[in-house]
């Protein structure tokens, strides 16, 4: 404490007493007290009071700015959590960064904020947000090498850097000559982790402009954006896998795309073949069978036995490829989802025997014994009468062929009224089939015993065609077999049960036929009046010669055309009594014909009995044919006898009057 005394101008008192006090914390002088304008020295007393007065003053002081300081330090936590709430939310990495500059620059009023990354290869920092009043600063997009400027080595040593002058700071970098120089700086890492993956650069013109407050409130602003900036990353990290993803699903699907078109024109280029190879094969077989049935006949003379028998092979070989054709055209269509099924009641009796009639005459030849048993509850089920018989032909036919002569076969029939279901089973006594056979049993062209010494012959197709006709039946096949012993092939499908079997008998009333038309004691005029007047519609030659050879020797007059132009020329010409209808023809096909004549504004014309003969086997040829106005369709090969039978069915329903 010091007094001294000091001379005033003139009308001031003559002496005045100064007492100067220093106030006083821990070991350091805070503050400085002047106490003055006393004529008299002061005392103990008074320098004593002036001194705890002071003290108090200070406590004053010391306790404001400490409260000041709380408010500060809550204002900065409050608007911390406020930009780490706002930053939060947003998962875009551009928008986010930024957001980030923009609140921190705003809400504490710093000069400028600068945001920069890491390259990807670590070797660079690019600037990518920045906020505040001098944007010029930077340049647009600043690169700066890791370690390069002040910036660079907080990334490089992932140390907080605070600056009070930067012109003083070794580390300066000045990134534009022109540009205005900041006073002082706070750079602070951004971690991820423990990984510098960017830095956040607070400046302002001013020296000494930053505190330890603001270390670290930039310090925890930098960790909030630390988060965010890894959520988004991964946002968009997830994005853009998304997107790849979404791409491949689009390439992928364009792929599956382009491969069921290839698929799809495969199937279609594949029943185009098989309708294609169906005609194909059917019209020289058509051919065969036909000649066979007239020579068989002796249409064209007496034949003598051992060329009936050779005759007989010759029709039973064709009959035995067309059998071939027909399950290759099956399978085609079960594969291809085009068998339709025509479930009607079937009785149960009369479908077994007239499947043991179709193989009675190869167990003949092989002395088999056949055996037949059946369910005397099983009456009636409900299936496709057609296709239910070919199964069971297929079956028995296999039986006899590995049945060894003198053994046995048989067919036997149980109903289960528990479980709906009624089971047809066919057994042999032939050679059975063994175990590891059993795996490829029901595959199509699979032949058991495949060697090029085989001694059972066949395609390979029938248990194939087995299976696949009774899966849609909705049914199921199983298998029990010992080898040397023979096997039991059990077909399980669907029944109604005995209680509810009663359904009207659904056979139709047969046609009663004119018999052929005899023309021997008739003179050759009146003959060509009263004989049906046939169109044969046909370009097959070999055809052409079977049916004007065979249907004259009938009782039918012939008219030919060779084209689908010429039938209608000739009906034109002279109205037939029916057409015979090839529909596979040159200059206009044989569907077209039809319709033509159906459109014909002579009644007599359009209302003339067609019938559509042709090779085209395939699913929905029938419909096709029908409804253009076929009144009825024949495939070939064509049975000669079913073929008169056809005629006169439809003659007669037209009332033809030659016969009367």
């Amino acid at each position: 404490t010091l007094q001294h005394s000091k001379e005033l101008p003139e009308g001031h008192a003559a002496l005045v007493r100064e007492a100067v006090i220093p106030v006083i914390r821990g070991d350091k002088i805070v503050a400085v007290l002047g106490v003055g304008n006393k004529p008299i020295a002061y005392t103990q007393v008074d320098i004593e009071t002036i001194a705890q007065l002071a003290d108090l003053a200070w406590e004053i002081i010391d306790h404001k700015r400490a409260e000041e300081a709380r408010e500060r330090r809550v204002t900065q936590l409050a608007m911390i959590n406020d930009i780490g709430g706002k930053i939060a939310a947003v998962l875009e990495l551009n928008i986010l960064m930024e957001r980030i500059v923009h609140l921190v620059q705003k809400s504490f009023n710093y000069h400028h904020v600068a945001l920069f990354t890491i390259s990807d290869d670590e070797t660079t920092l690019i600037l990518r947000a920045k906020a505040g009043n001098t944007e010029s600063l930077y340049p647009e997009i600043p690169h700066l090498a890791l370690g390069q400027g002040i910036v660079g080595w907080v990334a490089q040593h992932d140390q907080t850097r605070l600056v009070d002058n930067i012109k003083l700071d070794p580390n300066y970098f000045n990134l534009q000559q022109n540009t205005p120089i900041s006073g002082s700086k706070l750079s602070v890492p951004i971690r991820a982790g423990k990984v510098v993956v960017g830095v956040l650069d607070i400046q302002s013109p001013h020296p000494n402009a930053f505190d330890k407050d603001d270390v670290l409130v930039i310090e925890t602003l930098a960790d909030q954006a630390a988060v965010a900036l890894m959520n988004a990353q991964l946002y968009e990290k997830l994005i853009t896998e998304r997107s790849l993803l979404a791409q491949r699903v689009v390439e992928r699907t364009t792929d599956l795309s382009r491969a069921n078109a290839e698929l799809a024109r495969a199937a279609r280029l594949k029943d185009e073949f098989l309708a294609s190879m169906s005609h194909e094969l059917r019209t020289p077989l058509n051919a065969i069978l036909s000649i066979s049935e007239m020579l068989q006949e002796e249409i064209q003379g007496p034949i003598t036995e051992r060329q009936a028998r050779s005759l007989s092979r010759i029709e039973e070989s064709g009959r035995h490829l067309l059998a071939l054709i027909n399950d290759i055209l099956d399978l085609s269509k079960i594969g291809a989802g085009k068998m339709e099924l025509q479930i009607t009641p079937v009785t149960v009796e009369d479908l077994c025997q007239a499947s043991l009639r179709m193989i009675k005459q190869l167990a003949y030849k092989k002395r088999l014994k056949v055996v037949s048993t059946l369910d005397n509850t099983v009456t009636r089920l409900q299936a496709d009468e057609r296709r239910l018989k070919q199964i069971l032909v297929n079956l028995l036919n296999n039986a006899v062929k590995f049945t060894s002569e003198g053994g046995s076969i048989g067919l036997e029939v149980t109903g289960d009224a528990e479980q709906e279901v009624v089971h047809f089973t066919v057994w042999d006594t032939g050679i059975g089939i063994s175990l590891d056979d059993m795996q490829q049993l029901f595959q199509p062209f699979v032949q058991l015993d495949s060697s090029l010494s085989r001694q059972y012959m066949g395609t390979g197709l029938g248990l194939s065609l087995v299976s696949r006709m009774v899966e849609l039946h909705g049914g199921s096949v199983s298998v029990m077999s010992e080898v040397g012993k023979g096997s039991r092939f059990t077909i399980s499908l669907p029944w109604s049960g005995p209680n509810t079997t009663t359904f009207k008998s659904d056979k139709k009333t047969p046609v009663t036929m004119a018999p052929p038309y005899q023309t021997s004691n008739l003179d050759d005029q009146k003959q060509l009046i009263t004989q049906p007047h046939i169109l044969l519609a046909e370009d097959n030659e070999t055809s052409i010669a079977i049916l004007v050879d065979y249907l004259p020797k009938k009782g039918y007059r012939l008219t030919l055309a060779r084209n689908g132009q010429e039938a209608l020329e000739r009906i034109s010409e002279e109205p037939p009594d029916l057409i015979l209808m090839d529909i596979q023809m040159p200059k206009m096909d044989g569907l077209t014909v039809i319709r033509h004549i159906r459109a014909n504004n002579n009644p007599d014309i359009a209302q003339i009995p067609i019938i559509a003969i042709t090779a085209l086997a395939m699913m929905g040829d029938r419909e096709r044919c029908l409804e253009a106005g076929a009144n009825e369709y024949l495939s070939k090969p064509i049975s000669l006898k079913i073929l008169v039978k056809v005629i006169e069915e439809q003659l007669q329903s037209t009332k033809f009057t030659g016969f009367l």
